[in-house]
């Protein structure tokens, strides 16, 4: 892995700031499974606190993140770094996705 990890500069708009809630998306590269099939894989993190940059710390520091639960009958690991991820706040009291617009 590159020591040189770019910074996400943190958002301006105070709807963006740490102490509001908001989703990470971890996006994974296509792959085949074992009946032959192609799949692709995310893993969506609530980030109750807000502290987005901390848990992307965390779980690159621990190497990736795994879904506690089975599914399909398997674990899944998400190994770091994942392909593309994607960040959205969330309005704390409806939960509802608010447009990140930089407006």
């Amino acid at each position: 892995m590159s020591e040189k990890i770019i910074p996400i500069r943190q958002l301006k708009k105070p709807d963006y700031a740490i102490g509001r809630p908001c989703v990470l998306t971890l996006y994974y590269p296509a792959f085949v499974d074992d009946n032959g099939q192609t799949q692709t894989h995310n893993a969506t993190i609530t980030v109750e606190n807000g502290d987005w940059q901390a848990t992307l710390d965390a779980i690159r520091e621990q190497g990736g993140a795994y879904e506690s639960e089975p599914k399909n009958g398997k674990l899944w690991l998400f190994p770091w770094p994942p392909t593309a991820i994607s960040l959205h706040a969330l309005d704390p009291k409806t939960r509802e996705p608010i447009a990140m617009t930089g407006e």
